[in-house]
């Protein structure tokens, strides 16, 4: 990332794309956190985020924009420890789902008529951290996907993000592009393109 005194600010992404038929040769046992007893919910609508919430299971307060992501149809993965919200997960299955769910620029070409879907904007409650809740988080909302009848989940994380990099070489997940992000002032500007040797796997370093 390159910042010049808040004026301009550049960032490079790397784009991954996971082919979702390999979901069914995976082992949910794999990648069980180590957080003791949890819950886990798909939130689809701000209806069953009501639901949820009569059990006294609350996200929506953790970010000022869940509510809208929610109506624009992104989907929620949450992981509860007791009513503590411990990992929420994004999963987009239609371009405004997809632009509803902030950084990292949700702007590359996702395919939605042709079986593709995009993955984001991840977070961690600090409590929780160190505990596999990526790992499993990002096992789940595959697993959503490939139930949905969705084929290919693609998505961006900054270049410099080792601990993401890490977690989608675990998973096979195939570096296929470049993404970069340029604002200056109160534009911005995205570009991407295929890497040199397409669709090769994300190192794990």
């Amino acid at each position: 990332m390159l910042k010049i005194d808040g004026i301009l600010t550049i960032i490079d992404y790397d784009l991954f794309r996971y082919d979702l038929s390999s979901v069914d040769a995976l082992d949910e046992g794999d990648f069980m956190p180590t957080i003791g007893e949890f819950s886990f919910r798909i939130v689809r609508s701000n209806e069953e985020a009501d639901l949820l919430e009569a059990e006294g299971l609350e996200f929506r307060s953790w970010h000022p924009k869940y509510r809208e992501r929610l109506d624009e149809g992104a989907v929620a993965a949450c992981v509860f420890a007791g009513r503590d919200l411990a990992y929420v997960g994004w999963a987009g299955l239609s371009r405004e789902a997809m632009r509803s769910m902030g950084e990292p620029p949700y702007r590359f070409r996702v395919d939605f008529a042709g079986g593709e879907a995009c993955t984001g904007s991840i977070w961690t409650n600090p409590a929780y951290r160190g505990m596999g809740l990526a790992a499993y988080g990002y096992f789940k909302r595959l697993q959503f996907l490939r139930q949905a009848g969705k084929e290919v989940a693609r998505s961006a994380t900054a270049g410099d993000n080792a601990a993401t990099h890490r977690l989608l070489a675990r998973f096979g997940a195939r570096l296929y592009g470049k993404g970069r992000l340029i604002r200056f002032l109160c534009l911005e500007w995205w570009w991407e393109r295929p890497c040199k040797h397409t669709d090769r796997p994300i190192p794990s370093g």
